[in-house]
């Protein structure tokens, strides 16, 4: 899987070079890595700080506003978050409450103080435990503390003092930091998975990097923030927060100094054939050749992370290891596969009716070859006339997603009166082909 991805990222490797030297020479700015859902922003961000490991020109942190969204206090997560990435490198085995302890010691002391009083035997410890230290060593790790101390510590960290311990924690004088490590000159501060979260919650993160900016560049130390968005997404919360009328391009030219658009990597087809290369590759013709021109639309729509997602499906089926990519079985399970990732809708839609189409009793379904381009036989058999119209708008709506016309015979055993029911019949069998009815048959839906 590295190999493939690597080679996926070849295709975006000038694009990195701009972005990494753009943010090695502008100072205090705030710029957008714009990229669909699943287009490999996330990826790209790794890559750029694998690459400032090897020349660390900047101090990268990295944010994920996706994984910190459930905590509602901004201020007490952006500070534990970029913390938790400074820590190693500046601070050793000092935990995030010690540091907030040296640093906001009346508001550890005051959380501290309405934690005992929340507690049993909280009046037992204030007797015995003196304000201060030994408070702080004696309860700081207890069950209680970890669980609530977060959301109170907040309480008591005004806006103003946020960014204070802030720039204390990014920028150490040389008594508070326990490493050796130099002073960084600047910080390259990535917002990944922004467009993911909550509307209040984005539009907070936003709100908060605009004035970490605005008072970092007040002390005359180097910051860059980039953000990495959807902007059409983005676009769409920020209408749901203030108003379908609001202009949201003005937004975006107030916030991004610069926005950065992430470039195309391979063809939804190639990088499938990337990641299924010991199964053998599909070809324009097999998309054609499988489910007709709206499974190859419905492809098309895949972003990377749902192709990948698509792979491990077809990797982790036996059918796709023990038999040709285009057999009739595979075909199947790539289209409904598909499907369900591009439009799950349209995939309980179908799945619903094949289902119905197997209880109803006066009907079967019978297929008599599994051939992939020879021609093949099939059989429909109703015991009764009256159900050939419903059955005949059932076989419509699953022969959009299987509508490559095979040169198959099927057969439809039923009781013909009259040339308008003949018709029908001659309905049915212009619309049925073999692979619809090995889906009502035997296709397995719960895998």
């Amino acid at each position: 899987m590295k190999t493939e991805l690597t080679e996926l990222f070849s295709q975006r490797e000038k694009f990195l070079e701009v972005i990494y030297e753009y943010n090695s020479i502008e100072n205090n700015k705030i710029c957008a890595l714009n990229g669909d859902w699943g287009s490999g922003k996330t990826f790209f961000v790794n890559k750029m700080i694998e690459k400032n490991n090897a020349e660390s020109c900047l101090n990268i942190i990295n944010f994920d506003a996706w994984k910190h969204q459930g905590n509602r206090d901004i201020n007490s997560i952006f500070l534990e978050g970029l913390y938790d990435e400074l820590k190693n490198k500046y601070y050793a085995d000092v935990s995030f409450y010690e540091f907030l302890v040296k640093n906001r010691k009346k508001a550890f002391e005051k959380s501290c103080e309405i934690l005992l009083k929340a507690i049993p035997m909280g009046e037992v410890l204030r007797s015995s435990i003196d304000a201060g230290k030994e408070l702080t060593d004696d309860f700081k790790n207890s069950c209680t503390f970890e669980i609530l101390n977060n959301e109170i510590i907040n309480k008591f960290i005004e806006e103003k003092e946020f960014y204070e311990i802030l720039i204390k924690m990014m920028f150490p004088e040389t008594e508070v930091a326990t490493s050796t490590v130099e002073n960084p000159e600047k910080y390259l501060i990535i917002i990944d998975e922004l467009d993911r979260c909550e509307p209040k919650f984005a539009i907070e993160i936003i709100k908060k990097v605009i004035y970490m900016n605005r008072e970092i560049e007040t002390i005359g130390k180097n910051v860059n923030f980039l953000i990495c968005v959807n902007k059409i997404e983005f676009a769409h919360q920020l209408k749901h927060y203030y108003g379908s009328e609001y202009n949201t391009e003005q937004y975006f030219d107030k916030i991004f100094d610069y926005e950065f658009e992430l470039p195309d990597g391979y063809s939804n087809l190639e990088y499938l054939n990337l990641l299924l290369n010991n199964i053998g590759s599909i070809t324009e013709e097999n998309l054609i050749f499988f489910g007709g021109k709206r499974i190859t639309d419905l492809f098309n729509e895949l972003n990377y992370r749902k192709l990948k997602s698509l792979a491990e499906r077809l990797k982790s089926n036996e059918n796709f290891k023990n038999a040709t990519i285009d057999s009739r079985i595979n075909r199947l399970y790539f289209n409904m596969e598909t499907l369900r990732l591009a439009d799950y809708e349209g995939y309980l839609s179908i799945k619903k009716t094949v289902l119905r189409l197997r209880a109803v009793k006066n009907i079967t379904f019978v297929s008599h070859s599994f051939g992939t381009s020879t021609r093949s036989t099939g059989s429909i058999t109703l015991n009764s006339f009256e159900d050939i119209h419903e059955l005949i708008q059932d076989i419509k709506k699953i022969a959009v997603y299987i509508s490559f016309k095979f040169k198959d015979h099927i057969d439809v055993d039923t009781q013909v009166d009259n040339e308008t029911q003949q018709k029908e019949v001659s309905s049915l069998k212009d619309i049925s082909n073999v692979d619809i009815i090995t889906l009502i048959k035997t296709y397995d839906f719960s895998n």
